[in-house]
């Protein structure tokens, strides 16, 4: 019994093991606040309103700001105000939550939001 029970443990820490690494992103430079690195893309889920959304984020030192795009997996985002209204709240939540220091806000640059090819909506943004 006592070798079962340790075999179980050992396969439990195992399991965990791997999912803890598995979560892990190895990247180059940073697309957080004042260390953000040019060029560093970086992707998170995210839950909002009952809804499962990824959400890419890429610093551009070019404007000081942020290339934002999301997309929903399970039921592609359409070209309408609804879901142009919820990306736009997705996208800014998330940016603000994940890249911008010390809960900065985030200032959308006005007329960026677009609707892209392949069903995801996209903007340029600044920590403020």
């Amino acid at each position: 019994m006592d070798n079962i029970m340790h075999h179980l443990v050992s396969a439990c820490l195992l399991i965990v093991s791997v999912l803890a690494l598995g979560g892990c992103q190895t990247t180059t430079g940073s697309v957080y606040g004042a260390n953000a690195t040019s060029g560093v893309e970086h992707t998170e889920p995210v839950q909002f309103n009952g809804q499962r959304y990824q959400v890419t984020f890429k610093y551009e030192s070019s404007f000081t700001g942020y290339d934002v795009s999301t997309r929903r997996p399970k039921r592609p985002l359409g070209n309408t105000q609804g879901d142009k209204q919820a990306s736009v709240e997705v996208m800014t939540s998330a940016l603000r939550h994940f890249a911008c220091a010390n809960g900065q806000k985030v200032k959308v640059m006005p007329g960026s939001a677009s609707y892209q090819t392949g069903k995801a909506w996209a903007l340029k943004a600044r920590c403020a």
